[in-house]
């Protein structure tokens, strides 16, 4: 029992509310890596890269990086996708794995509903540069060996021209780590987590259009947090918005739209929970590129 507290740093992330899911400020441009239904709900190929800096200037502070790829097929309502991420908090690192597919019902109102669901694997580790004064304790060596966890999810996702909405439940197994020691709270596993988005594109004038967006996020044992963003968009060049995460941050945002199939993002956050007085903030950085199909 004397290192269960290291037990449970390993699987909690030391994010907001317990979170053991990464978060993103620009959950917007990301939602295939919350909800594996998106995959079959859009015609082109999309490829994503996002690295965020969680409370900048604090040492051992958060840092994902997020890559993704997905894709419906040519002549069949399935959509299929991969994801990658790794995230480091302080000496923890995990990385995670995860293959997707996914199956769309097109409606007459050109909507289209699907559902899907994803499958992978989580690795935890402690890095070699955590030292304890007394050498051999078991929870620490199982933590720097690393520990392999299968995960699932299960997601539904409607659209239709500027509205979207979905619903997803990550970590759906809530698989335990084992870390050779005692765990009677039962601190060592996967929380289901549960996502409910969306948002509603419209035009306000010929070239200019409002992109409002929510996302709810909820954990056991933990407040329901909340996104809500909105956006700006001219001539589908370039786009400013703003975003408030309740108890956590605010954040702006802004990003440049080239030839309709190249995107980049960047938002920064400006922390207003008690970590202020240490954090610069956080950093957030959105490559993306479409490849429509002729």
């Amino acid at each position: 029992m004397r290192y269960l507290f290291i037990a449970a740093v390993c699987l909690l992330q030391l994010n907001v509310f317990a979170q053991q899911k990464p978060m993103f400020t620009n959950f917007i441009f990301n939602e295939f890596y919350y909800n594996p239904a998106v995959a079959a709900s859009k015609d082109h190929i999309d490829f994503r890269a996002l690295y965020r800096n969680q409370w900048a200037g604090l040492e051992g502070a958060p840092q994902t990086m997020n890559l993704t790829g997905y894709g419906r097929l040519k002549k069949f309502p399935l959509g299929i996708g991969g994801n990658i991420f790794h995230d480091i908090t302080g000496p923890l690192r995990t990385t995670g794995f995860s293959f997707s597919a996914a199956y769309g019902i097109e409606f007459k109102n050109e909507g289209i509903l699907s559902a899907g669901i994803s499958a992978g694997i989580i690795r935890y580790d402690l890095g070699n540069s955590f030292t304890i004064r007394e050498q051999g304790d078991i929870a620490v060596d199982a933590a720097q060996q690393g520990k392999f966890l299968p995960d699932a999810g299960l997601g539904v996702y409607y659209r239709q021209k500027g509205f979207y909405a979905g619903f997803s439940i990550p970590q759906l197994f809530q698989s335990s780590i084992k870390l050779e020691v005692n765990d009677p709270l039962e601190m060592n596993k996967l929380i289901r987590h549960y996502f409910l988005s969306a948002g509603y594109k419209f035009k306000v004038a010929e070239k200019f259009e409002l992109d409002p967006s929510f996302q709810l996020k909820g954990v056991k044992a933990a407040p329901v947090q909340a996104d809500i963003n909105l956006r700006g968009i001219y001539n589908n060049l370039v786009w400013l918005g703003a975003s408030y995460r309740t108890t956590d941050a605010v954040s702006v945002m802004a990003g440049v739209i080239i030839k309709d199939f190249i995107e980049v993002g960047y938002s920064y956050d400006i922390t207003t929970s008690n970590l202020n007085t240490v954090s610069n903030g956080a950093h957030e950085v959105m490559l993306n590129y479409r490849l429509k199909r002729k």
